[in-house]
């Protein structure tokens, strides 16, 4: 998939993890596969809202820990 934010263009795989349905609305939530770390810091702040530290990022599988490199 190709995502744009903030005039930014991200190349990620990703595959649906959740669906939420209500009464208008479908809701889908993504679980990003092989993002480079700058890209997954980038998107982790842009949907969040807060800053993603050194420590959270090295327990995360993908980024420093946590599982897969």
């Amino acid at each position: 998939m190709s995502l744009r934010l903030e005039g930014r263009r991200i190349r990620a795989k990703g595959r649906v993890q959740r669906v939420y349905k209500d009464e208008r609305i479908c809701y889908y939530g993504i679980a990003f596969e092989d993002l480079e770390p700058e890209d997954f810091r980038f998107l982790y702040e842009t949907l969040y809202g807060r800053e993603l530290t050194d420590a959270q990022a090295a327990n995360l599988p993908g980024i420093g820990g946590g599982g897969r490199a």
